[in-house]
């Protein structure tokens, strides 16, 4: 029972350290060509024609 124990332990550290080793990989390295960056694109500022009086509705007396 302890050699069972013993090998999953050293599995689990074998898959430990991969991971680790894993995650200290820049993603750019992984994704390769397939990286494209995140441009910022410059917000168009908006204009706005409508009142505040063309948005309430109308009184029907």
């Amino acid at each position: 029972m302890k050699k069972v124990f013993a090998n999953l332990k050293m599995h689990i550290l074998k898959v430990y350290e991969l991971i680790k080793e894993l995650d200290q990989l820049p993603m750019r390295n992984m994704q390769g060509e397939f990286y494209e960056e995140n441009k910022k694109t410059p917000r168009v500022p908006r204009k706005n024609n409508v009142s505040l009086e063309d948005l309430r509705p109308r009184r029907e007396d």
